[in-house]
């Protein structure tokens, strides 16, 4: 199958990344985009948030707490997820959206879970011992196992068949865990 692509990604926007604020910037067309931040911003989950969309791979978005995300392209097309406390609705301009039912103890629990595992991205919090944070390592694996089997659930099997070829529409190409 070869569908058109929807074009270069030219702008992002993503509404209360982990409760916060919302960041939004438009892509450079002419050369390269720079996202520079001291850790623990964002910087790294707003490129997992493009590669999730692009590769389908949802139920890392649904793990994510945020508001809302919209990718933009040059196709003038955007590809936009709208979270309620009820469900994740995915949309593409011009397509019918995919919504998502959540299961809300979960989804709370999974905020929590991100929240913690973001803390130790950050490295050891002032007051905390090593033994705490081994314990809190713990917890979030025994959390992670048992969500995992919940999340699997909760995810819509009538994915409309736009969203099953976004690897078509939207290729992208990373280079992970590199860094300067």
């Amino acid at each position: 199958r070869n569908a058109p692509t929807m074009g270069r990604l030219r702008n992002y926007k993503i509404a209360d990344l982990f409760g916060g604020p919302t960041y939004e910037f438009d892509l450079d067309s002419q050369g390269i985009t720079l996202l520079t931040g001291v850790n623990g911003t964002g910087k790294s989950t707003i490129l997992r948030t493009i590669d999730a969309v692009s590769t389908g791979s949802w139920e890392l978005l649904i793990d994510l707490p945020f508001s809302s995300l919209t990718l933009g392209f040059d196709s003038e097309r955007d590809i936009s997820i709208e979270r309620t406390e009820k469900e994740f609705t995915v949309s593409l301009t011009g397509s019918e959206p995919w919504k998502i039912p959540l299961d809300t103890d979960v989804d709370k629990h999974l905020a929590r879970m991100v929240a913690i595992e973001r803390e130790m991205d950050i490295g050891v919090p002032r007051g905390r011992t090593y033994r705490e944070l081994e314990a809190t390592r713990r917890e979030l694996l025994e959390q992670r196992m048992r969500y995992e089997r919940l999340r699997s659930r909760s995810i819509s099997p009538e994915m409309p068949d736009w969203a099953t070829h976004l690897d078509e529409l939207f290729p992208v190409l990373f280079i992970t865990d590199q860094r300067l």
